[in-house]
């Protein structure tokens, strides 16, 4: 509602203020330093707001993940990976493509297990529910399925 919109933009305000460096919002028309990095949308909204102001690098969307993972993968690393990108963005999507079942199983244990210890589990579950994963018959299925998620990106 209202108040939740409310919260979001004053939360959005100061964390553009604090990029800025700033406490006061008349100090943003001082030019000072840049603003730059990954974020999720509060922060693409700070960085829209003091752009006039400072330098940003970018105006970031959400966070997109592919793994490509073999029977040699690690689960435990390749839901770290997953989970790095889930946990600061609702509106992530990590996404795992992989040529064995086994691992597609391993990594949805895992996963599992780390959310258990994670503090931003919340977000990270938002985001997991974005993401998807994919079983391909062999591995130039799986370089075919990520061609077709991130292109340019795979070889």
């Amino acid at each position: 509602g209202g108040l939740a919109r409310a919260e979001n933009t004053l939360a959005v305000e100061r964390h553009g203020r604090c990029q800025v460096g700033r406490r006061h919002r008349d100090a943003v028309d001082q030019r000072e330093g840049a603003v730059v990095g990954p974020g999720n949308r509060r922060v693409t909204a700070a960085k829209k707001i003091v752009s006039g102001a400072v330098g940003i690098d970018m105006l970031a969307g959400p966070s997109e993940l592919v793994v490509l993972a073999d029977g040699a993968a690690d689960p435990a690393v390749i839901a770290s990976d997953l989970l790095a990108q889930a946990e600061h963005d609702p509106d992530a999507q990590p996404v795992l493509v992989t040529t064995e079942a086994d691992v597609l199983d391993a990594v949805e244990a895992e996963i599992r297990a780390q959310l258990a210890d994670l503090s931003t589990a919340q977000t990270a579950v938002a985001a997991l529910e974005n993401g998807f994963a994919v079983g391909a018959a062999d591995l130039e299925e799986a370089i075919r399925v990520c061609d077709r998620l991130a292109p340019g990106t795979s070889r």
